[in-house]
């Protein structure tokens, strides 16, 4: 084996003060700050083969603010609705999509009149909503794309 190492293998770093505990310290100052100003080693116990993080420096209890609640709130809702879309049946499923695909098809059929119109930013609009119900539908896209060619809207 050589004597040579790489330059950028060097170990200086670990005698330098550490910039991580500098910043901890001061957000430690910072939650805490004009009460207690116990400082708090941080690297007590890290040692070369142990050096993972098991718990949580506590910092005191936090405020409770409404947007707190609320974002929870709303969390708890998306997870309702995904909930509901789980227990659907098979057969909920299929008229679910028949009933979003007649609302699409209606969409596409407002558009059609539109482009006969020539009124095509109004069409395009249609098509661009029938494809929020549906979004698998390519006489949609190439309908919506057809008028955007032909309103020069693409160019």
């Amino acid at each position: 084996m050589s004597a040579h190492r790489h330059s950028e293998l060097h170990e200086d770093f670990l005698l330098k003060p550490s910039k991580v505990d500098d910043v901890i310290k001061l957000l430690n100052e910072i939650a805490k700050s004009s009460k207690d100003k116990t400082e708090v080693d941080i690297s007590a116990g890290v040692t070369d083969t142990s050096f993972m993080v098991l718990n949580r420096i506590g910092t005191g209890e936090r405020p409770k603010s409404s947007i707190r609640r609320t974002t929870l709130k709303i969390s708890n809702m998306n997870q309702l609705t995904f909930m509901r879309q789980i227990n659907v049946s098979e057969e909920e499923r299929h008229k679910v999509r028949i009933e979003r695909m007649s609302v699409a098809n209606s969409f596409r059929r407002l558009g059609n009149l539109e482009y006969r119109k020539l009124n095509y930013d109004k069409a395009i609009d249609y098509y661009s909503k029938g494809l929020n119900y549906i979004v698998d539908s390519p006489v949609l896209y190439v309908n919506r794309s057809l008028c955007n060619i032909k309103s020069g809207s693409c160019a």
